[in-house]
């Protein structure tokens, strides 16, 4: 009896050992050589309507794992639970894991993933932007051009950024990467003129340049257009009653009667 009891102890314990990979309460990070998901969604910006646009192209690494982002800025790959090295590749970003997390470029972070697998649904790059910069000239003479404004547009027809003409017909501006803008100038005296269909992505410098006319109806006086030209006048007549100001304030001080004002001619008289 001894005997059959000390066998089906030794069974039970022989089949315990082999049922346990199979049975619930083991180890919360799961067992060697069971693999999880790790998956995300990596955007960028806003569309016309408000919602979040999804980057293309992102390599993620988790660990010796990597996968690509695909068109909607969504990934996903297979490994072992445990703690691993995060890393997301894509020049000119910074990315945001979660708030309050911030990683310049290709720097990487820890990640915990357990049984459950890691979801980084919320993972955003920021700092998505490129340049467009360039000369402003005139047409007929190709002199540089100071105070023109360039402004980028979305193709909803939104002004997204702006700047000015420097003393050397220079412009640059920085907006976020996308497809489909449209670059133009404005002027009082210079015709407007412009580049569609501009696409920018992220850490790109764009040049474009503009050779303007001007405008016919620009009126001219003094050697400038009508708009300096009142500005000039505007100037001059400031600065005569600045003068005349003065003149009369100085007046006053030296002779303090003459400001007075009398109803009655006789009593200027007798003071």
């Amino acid at each position: 009896m001894r005997y059959a009891a000390a066998s089906a102890v030794a069974l039970l314990m022989l089949a315990t050992a082999l049922l346990m990979p199979f049975m619930g309460g083991g180890n919360a990070a799961g067992a060697p050589g069971d693999e999880v998901t790790v998956s995300g969604r990596i955007v960028y910006g806003l569309d016309a309507y408000a919602k979040p646009i999804g980057l293309k192209d992102v390599k993620v690494t988790v660990g010796t794992e990597t996968a690509l982002s695909d068109d909607d800025g969504e990934f996903e790959l297979l490994i072992e639970p445990g703690t691993y090295e995060i890393k997301f590749e894509i020049s000119g970003y910074s990315v945001l894991i979660w708030p309050g997390a911030v990683y310049e470029d290709d720097d990487a972070c820890m990640v915990d993933v357990n049984a459950g697998g890691l979801s980084l649904s919320d993972t955003a790059m920021v700092r998505a932007t490129g340049t467009i910069y360039g000369a402003v000239t005139r047409a007929d003479n190709d002199s540089p051009v100071q105070g023109v404004t360039v402004q980028v547009i979305g193709p909803d027809g939104k002004v997204i950024a702006s700047g000015r003409t420097d003393g050397d017909g220079m412009y640059s501006i920085e907006c976020p990467n996308r497809d489909g803008y449209t670059v133009s100038t404005s002027s009082l005296y210079l015709k407007e003129m412009s580049y569609e269909n501009v696409d920018l992505d992220a850490g790109e410098t764009v040049r474009l340049d503009f050779a303007l006319e001007l405008k016919e109806e620009a009126t001219y006086l003094f050697g400038f257009d009508l708009t300096h030209s009142l500005m000039l006048i505007g100037g001059i007549i400031g600065l005569f009653l600045l003068i005349f100001a003065i003149s009369y304030r100085i007046h006053i001080g030296k002779h303090p009667g003459s400001s007075k004002i009398y109803s009655d001619p006789g009593k200027k008289d007798q003071e």
